[in-house]
């Protein structure tokens, strides 16, 4: 179970690495701001892109903070892998890989936590001297 967060982490740092090659070397190209969720937790925030290459349309979706809110109509550059055009992400705005990152973070903290609380109340409860019978 310890080990649930750092394993989340070296996925999350895989994906930001495989983002970073895409912003270095994808193609890019201008997508247009086709629907907004404004939902009231983090997790419902995101909008979707649509966009075309070589004649095929396109669309991701992306999730936003809350002092940048899109709005419909606005054009963004969308970065894409050449050899699959469908593989996308839009300038400016961080993939899941740093959600997932994050969410190692927390786990390993937390979890961390919760076994040293209970390794040293399990030492704790060795040292109380027992009653004779």
């Amino acid at each position: 179970m310890l080990l649930v967060g750092p394993a989340l982490i070296v996925i999350g740092s895989v994906v930001m690495g495989n983002e970073a090659d895409l912003r270095a070397s994808g193609g890019r190209v201008q997508g247009v701001v086709t629907e907004v969720n404004t939902g009231r937790e983090a997790s419902d925030r995101d909008f979707k892109v649509e966009y075309e290459v070589d004649g095929d349309r396109y669309a991701i979706w992306v999730d936003w903070l809350v002092d940048d809110e899109p709005t419909i109509g606005r054009e963004m550059t969308v970065v894409y892998r050449t050899s699959n055009p469908g593989d996308a992400v839009v300038e400016g705005y961080d993939g899941p890989g740093v959600s997932v990152v994050g969410l190692g973070l927390v786990m390993t903290a937390v979890l961390s936590s919760v076994a040293v609380v209970m390794i040293a109340s399990f030492r704790a409860s060795r040292r109380r001297p027992r009653p004779l019978a």
